[in-house]
């Protein structure tokens, strides 16, 4: 759908997912790097690893996300890391499902508050002075995000 109301506005897109081959995700990068396709869509499971992004794309949209805070990070370091120029600025964008009356309390603006917590947490163990071991349970993340549902 993304893809589809792309190309209806004339902006040229990819897609990368887990169905496209390995070798073909590194054309579709290639091309992305090289200004020949104006948006890549993807995922961070997909992309989160092994790939540098951050001398060609510094606007990231987030559509869906996961309980998975190790694959938004990662997904986040793709863009924004050592070696940017120093007038590079790196945006993030989440989009959230909006409803009249639950706009503020919809399943993505839960999800997302709930990534943001979790990662106060990682960054308040690994600035501390002790080490901690951090677990977190996707049951305990879908408890706390559907229940004043």
């Amino acid at each position: 759908n993304i893809s589809n109301s792309l190309n209806g506005l004339g902006i040229s897109n990819m897609i990368v997912s887990g169905s496209v081959p390995q070798d073909e995700r590194e054309e579709i990068i290639k091309k992305f790097k090289k200004r020949e396709i104006q948006v890549l869509i993807t995922n961070p499971h997909t992309l989160a690893e092994s790939i540098s992004l951050h001398k060609t794309c510094h606007d990231a949209v987030y559509f869906e996300y996961s309980f998975n805070l190790t694959h938004m990070l990662q997904s986040r370091d793709r863009i924004n890391r050592l070696g940017l120029k120093p007038n590079d600025y790196t945006q993030y964008y989440y989009m959230v499902l909006q409803n009249d009356d639950y706009y503020n309390d919809s399943i993505d603006s839960r999800t997302l508050k709930r990534l943001d917590e979790k990662e106060a947490i990682m960054i308040k163990s690994i600035e501390g002075t002790h080490l901690t071991r951090i677990d977190f349970d996707d049951m305990d993340d879908i408890r706390r995000i559907l229940e004043k549902i």
